[in-house]
């Protein structure tokens, strides 16, 4: 006849929880692979940027104000080892603020940079997005980054049709976005003197 000890089914239940807690506090961690990303923001500051079409809670925004605010949610949100670079545009080019470093490591720094973008920071008053674009991608090249350019689509003045950029030494050389801002519905850019 079995004993009273082996016919306790709560017993063995115990001994087998033990059992499992044993076996994972002698190896209580688990190594899973995460994304990590690398990317290079480059953000558009001529002035259309100014235009004020977008909300944040009650408030109106420019389109400026928003990328800058999106990007620093962002930033909070990407893993740790994940690369971030920042660059501005105006004109036909791009500057490189830095190139990627790591968001733990230098999270602050990223936090501040984003912080202080501003439009005043443009060399030129003119918006040659595809040249922009094109600088951009030749620049980033040699940098093993994904580019993420951000801008509003206003070019001026106006592209003349026979001088379009040409694309064809990078094309398929990075991988990137370019991501829009900006409402559906016209605004007017803010005039900040008589001249403009």
């Amino acid at each position: 006849m079995p004993s009273k000890i082996y016919q306790d089914y709560r017993l063995w239940c115990l001994s087998l929880a033990l059992t499992a807690m044993l076996v994972l506090f002698a190896r209580p961690e688990q190594i899973q692979s995460r994304p990590v990303y690398n990317y290079t923001f480059i953000i558009d500051i001529t002035r259309s940027m100014n235009a004020a079409d977008y909300k944040m809670g009650d408030q109106s925004v420019s389109r400026l104000q928003y990328v800058k605010q999106t990007l620093r949610g962002l930033l909070a949100k990407l893993p740790c080892q994940s690369k971030v670079g920042l660059g501005l545009f105006t004109e036909r080019r791009s500057a490189l603020l830095f190139e990627p470093i790591e968001v733990c490591q230098g999270y602050n720094d990223i936090d501040a940079a984003l912080a202080k973008v501003d439009w005043r920071m443009a060399w030129a008053a003119d918006s040659r997005i595809a040249g922009g674009l094109l600088n951009t991608l030749e620049m980033l090249q040699k940098l093993d980054t994904h580019p993420v350019f951000i801008t509003d689509g206003q070019e001026a003045p106006p592209v003349n049709p026979r001088y379009r950029s040409d694309f064809s030494a990078v094309k398929g050389k990075l991988k990137g976005m370019i991501i829009g801002a900006g409402g559906l519905q016209a605004v007017a850019i803010p005039k900040f003197n008589n001249k403009g």
